[in-house]
This record gives C-alpha cells, sequence and structure tokens, in this order.
C-alpha cells in the first residue's frame, strides 16, 4: 500500500507553486492596469518581459535561500530544480526586454540601464558556469563542453567552494536590477509600482541576506562540536558532532543536512552530507568518502572542533507500513538507509524490506555487519550485498536480471523502490525498475546541493 500524500500538503504544493507561476500578475497589473491596448507596442512588451523577469529572478533568489515550509512540501532537490527553471526563465525574459527595448529606442547612457546591463551580465556568467560544472544536464554529452569541464574541474579552477562562493554573486545581480528597476521612468512616476516592486526585490534580498548571515549565528549558537572522528574503511570516515545535554538534531529517518566545520584543517566551507543516525541518538552521525580535498581533510578534524549545522532537509523517508520496500544503495549512498533501518531496529519493521547495496570491494561495505545482523533478527529483512571489483567475493552488479529477482518477491504493483548512490547507478536503477513494472511514483530517489 503506497503512501497518500495529505489533502492539506497536496493543497499546500498547488497554492505554492501557483503563487510562483503567476506572481508577475500583481505587479503587471500595476503597470498595465487601464493600458493594456497598447501591449502591442515595443515599449510595452519590453516593460512586460522586464517586469516578468524581474519577479522572476527575485522568486527564483527567494527559493535558493532554503525556506524549510517548500522543503517540506516538494523536498529541497525538487525546489532547487524548480529555482534554476524560473532562472533561467528570467533570463530569456530579461532578454527579450534588451531586445525590445532597443527597438524601442535604449539609452546606453543612463546609469540604471547599464545597472541591468551589468546584472543581465552577470546572471548569465553565473548560469552558464552552474549548467557547465554545478549540475548534470544532456549538455555534457557533448564532447566539446564535457572536454572543457573536466579540464576546469582537473585544473581545480572551480571546486565546490568556489562554485558556491560564485553562485553567491545573483544577490548582487538582483540588487542591480533592482537599482534598475526602481529608477525606470516607468516605476519612479507611480507610487504603486515603486511600493510593489521595491518590497519584492527588498523582500528576496532580506530572505537571502538571513539565510547567509542570520541562520548562520543561530547555528552557531546550538553548540554542536567534533566528539568523535573515526575510520570507517578505505578513505571512509565517521563523524560525530553533539551539544550540552546530549540534544541531537531533529530529524527524520533519511534527511540531510549542511554542515561546516570551523577547523584550518578543512577550511571553514559549508557541505551537504546525509545524516546516518537514527532520531533521537544524542549524537549527529554522517559517514564521509574522501572524493577530494575537503572530504580528505575531514579524517585529520580534531575533537572539539565548533561544527555548524544546518537542517535538517529532504524528504526521503519511507512511512512505516506503506510498504513492502526496496533499497538500492551505491557507495556511501548507503548512509541514508543506515538511519531508516537503524530507526526501524529500534521501532520494529512492519513491512518486508530488502536492501541492496553495491561497492567496488568488500572493505567499502562499512556496515556489512550491522545489516547482516539486523536480518539474523526480523525475519521481514532481507540484506543483498553486491561487490563489483573483487575477485572470489560473488561479484557482480545492480542489473535488470538481480532486480527483477527482488521485485518478484513482492510484485511491482505493491513495492516501493528507494534509491541513494552515484548517478549512473540512479538512473540505471530507475530504468530497470521502471521496466520490470514499478510505476513512476513508486520509485524515489533524492539529490542534494546549493
Amino acid at each position: 500500500m503506497r503512501p497518500e500524500r495529505p489533502r492539506a500538503e497536496r493543497l499546500g504544493r498547488v497554492f505554492w507553486l501557483g503563487v510562483a507561476l503567476f506572481s508577475p500578475a500583481l505587479p503587471l497589473h500595476a503597470y498595465f492596469a487601464g493600458n493594456w491596448y497598447s501591449i502591442g507596442h515595443s515599449y510595452s512588451l519590453g516593460m512586460f518581459a522586464g517586469v516578468a523577469s524581474y519577479v522572476t529572478f527575485a522568486n527564483a533568489l527567494v527559493l535558493s535561500a532554503r525556506v524549510p515550509l517548500f522543503d517540506r512540501l516538494f523536498g529541497h532537490d525538487r525546489v532547487m530544480a524548480f529555482h534554476g527553471y524560473l532562472a533561467a526563465a528570467a533570463i530569456v525574459l530579461a532578454f527579450a526586454h534588451v531586445v525590445f527595448k532597443a527597438v524601442f529606442g535604449l539609452h546606453l547612457g543612463m546609469g540604471h540601464v547599464q545597472a541591468g546591463l551589468a546584472a543581465l551580465a552577470l546572471f548569465a556568467i553565473v548560469a552558464a558556469v552552474t549548467l557547465l560544472l554545478m549540475i548534470e544536464s544532456s549538455l555534457h554529452r557533448l564532447r566539446p563542453l564535457a572536454a572543457l569541464r573536466a579540464r576546469l574541474i582537473r585544473r581545480r579552477a572551480f571546486d565546490y567552494t568556489r562554485l558556491k562562493r560564485f553562485h553567491n554573486l545573483t544577490a548582487l545581480a538582483l540588487a542591480l536590477v533592482t537599482v534598475h528597476v526602481l529608477r525606470a521612468a516607468a516605476t519612479a512616476e507611480n507610487r504603486l509600482r515603486l511600493g510593489v516592486m521595491g518590497a519584492w526585490g527588498t523582500a528576496a534580498l532580506a530572505a537571502y541576506a538571513y539565510h547567509k548571515a542570520g541562520r548562520a549565528i543561530r547555528r552557531y549558537r546550538q553548540g554542536f562540536t567534533v566528539a568523535d572522528v573515526r575510520p570507517r574503511g578505505p578513505a571512509l570516515v565517521e563523524i560525530a558532532i553533539r551539544r550540552p545535554g546530549d540534544a541531537g538534531l531533529p530529524h527524520r529517518p533519511g534527511q540531510f543536512a549542511y554542515f561546516r566545520f570551523l577547523s584550518p584543517v578543512c577550511g571553514r566551507a559549508e557541505h551537504p552530507f546525509t545524516i546516518a543516525s537514527a532520531p533521537g541518538e544524542s549524537s549527529v552521525r554522517i559517514v564521509v568518502k574522501a572524493l577530494g580535498d575537503y572530504t580528505a581533510a575531514l579524517a585529520a578534524l580534531p575533537t572539539g572542533v565548533r561544527a555548524l549545522c544546518d537542517g535538517p532537509y529532504g524528504r526521503f523517508t519511507p512511512a512505516r507500513g506503506t510498504g513492502p520496500f526496496l533499497f538500492v544503495a551505491g557507495g556511501i549512498g548507503i548512509t541514508p538507509f543506515l538511519s531508516i533501518l537503524s530507526a526501524w531496529d529500534t521501532a520494529g519493521f512492519a513491512d518486508s524490506v530488502t536492501l541492496v547495496w553495491t561497492a567496488r570491494t568488500r572493505a567499502e561495505l562499512f556496515a556489512d555487519g550491522f545489516f547482516a545482523d539486523l536480518a539474523k533478527r526480523h525475519a521481514t529483512f532481507c540484506y543483498v550485498p553486491v561487490v563489483t571489483r573483487e575477485a572470489g567475493s560473488g561479484t557482480g552488479r545492480i542489473d535488470r536480471a538481480l532486480l527483477g529477482r527482488l521485485v518478484g518477491r513482492d510484485g511491482p504493483a505493491r513495492l516501493s523502490a528507494y534509491i541513494c548512490g552515484p548517478e549512473n547507478l540512479r538512473q540505471s536503477a530507475v530504468a530497470h525498475l521502471r521496466a520490470l513494472g514499478l510505476p513512476r511514483a513508486a520509485v524515489h530517489f533524492e539529490s542534494f546541493n546549493a
């Protein structure tokens, strides 16, 4: 039995999606009330595109501020994806604004025009870098772009921290756009327009400022410090943070958070990690694989270091009693299932659960003993480890044949699948499960960034 979303949640999703899509209507009304007959003129078309672009840019910036309400309704990854779509739409509208204004007559010497053009250039550059280096897309199949991306990453011209800092320039760009809009004659001549447009930009910039500064102050006051750092396998380290009174972090199994360790060992950059500990534990635990300079440095993190924790986020939480479940994990993608299954171990298994975990070597299956013991104690839990690159250890892969055998135990009509791991594993697993008859709504995955 698959869970149905509560009616209030469904209505909330529809409401906020409608707000995001139709919110330009209010400021457009302020500009065109009584003058809609002139919409076909190049000046009016330019104004229409410009107002819609400005509001859409502001909405996109708000979505990047990790608003908890939106995370609960949609999930962080979907919010960030929608943020990207809004930003792309805003850029297209901004270019249309420039083109229509140029047809009417664009005075490049005016200060507010230069501010607007500078903002558009900044937005376009940030968007190009984001598309090339920060997100996976079909464009990376083009050899020239793939080669450029690999070269920049190899030379470390852009690492995760630099990309995040560079992406923050969108706030500066919106500030320039706000100056452009408020100083434009069509806005300045009308108090209603001035108030609406000024409030929209100010609210978006305020939300982003709180996200970057106010939230950091709150996180510092939480008082988390590093309590333990221990190796868990090849290039794997487990970090436990704790705060006075053994107060952990209220979270649901499978959620993630953004962590910042205030130590010169790793720098003070913020990175997302899935919470491996179960809700109610006194420590918040994460397991990190060394995939770059930052993650490799965490193995040398000393205890007692202050840790900032922003979260939790995400909706990768299956509800007990709505199974049966198939969990598919690749490498370090096991961490949300560690939290989920640890919580269910305590509460009791209410569903049939199959976990298939793949890694290159058996040494990388750092929680193998826990899952094997779990299978012994709970008859409804089945653990299937898959090792891909170690001779003599039952090598194999998560392919359609394996998934077909696992799906066949409960049947595709009832099963819910949760997948976490590298992008190639996720894509192949989703394709196999869909081909085996699982509906799209029954296949769950989540990514996090931004």
